[in-house]
């Protein structure tokens, strides 16, 4: 089990992931690849709403081991040319469909540690208590 995105599409059919350690030290914007095309030709969207432009140049970019899974239900990959509601996208999309809060409140907390100073303190939250409804993550 994967705690960000690239980890949990590392074994999907026809996606290729990259890890860092393997593309060299900086990060890459094509570390994920779906039918071999990269970030550039890619469209990620959170519940629907896209969160990068592929196709322009400096729009495109995203790092992706820093996509938390913590509050994603499912993960839809459509390959290849997609329908327009996505834009001008080849490789494909990723679309991530968030957990929805229920009536108990949720907390979690996670804590990462490893070499080189890079730990990680992240905390989420989520409730429902009537028609509003809020979920929060953050991360130190």
């Amino acid at each position: 089990m994967s705690s960000n995105l690239d980890g949990a599409l590392f074994r999907q059919p026809g996606v290729d992931v990259q890890r860092l350690q393997e593309i060299g030290g900086a990060l890459d914007d094509d570390s994920i690849k779906i039918r071999g095309f990269g970030a550039r030709r890619i469209t990620l969207a959170v519940d629907g709403r896209i969160l990068n432009t592929p196709g322009t140049a400096g729009g495109y970019f995203i790092d992706w081991t820093t996509i938390p899974l913590t509050n994603i239900e499912k993960i839809y990959i459509i390959k290849g040319v997609s329908d327009p509601r996505y834009g001008n996208t080849l490789g494909g999309v990723i679309n991530l469909i968030t957990k929805k809060p229920s009536d108990k409140p949720v907390f979690e907390s996670q804590a990462m540690k490893a070499r080189y100073d890079t730990d990680k303190l992240s905390f989420f939250h989520s409730w429902k208590p009537s028609n509003f409804e809020y979920s929060r993550r953050k991360k130190l």
